[in-house]
């Protein structure tokens, strides 16, 4: 089974298709600062910094696009299994920091 598993920068192990999934929901919440995209960046940074942002809607979970609420249960079995974040990421995080919530400065949880 570990075949099939990639290890990306920061050492997780994640399937391909776990992969394409945090791929994907990083594409759209860059892509834009509201809509969809603004709720997907919330539940990115809520994975990355649950202290600082509290809350993500879990409405997004069945009221937008069915495709975006499989990914985020994907990603959320991601976060389970790697029991962190990819810190690969940071630079993303730090663009979505600035475009949705410019007045926070924040750190990842440790």
């Amino acid at each position: 089974m570990t075949e099939n598993l990639s290890t990306n920068a920061d050492e997780m192990l994640v399937t391909p298709q776990e992969q394409e999934a945090l791929d994907f929901l990083f594409d759209v919440a860059l892509s834009a600062h509201y809509g969809t995209a603004r709720k997907i960046a919330d539940f990115l940074l809520w994975w990355w910094n649950d202290r600082e942002f509290l809350t993500f809607p879990t409405s997004l979970l069945w009221q937008d696009e069915k495709h975006t609420g499989a990914v985020l249960l994907a990603i959320t079995a991601i976060a389970r299994n790697a029991g962190k974040y990819p810190q690969s990421r940071q630079a993303d995080i730090e663009t979505i920091i600035e475009k949705c919530r410019p007045s926070m400065v924040v750190s990842p949880q440790r």
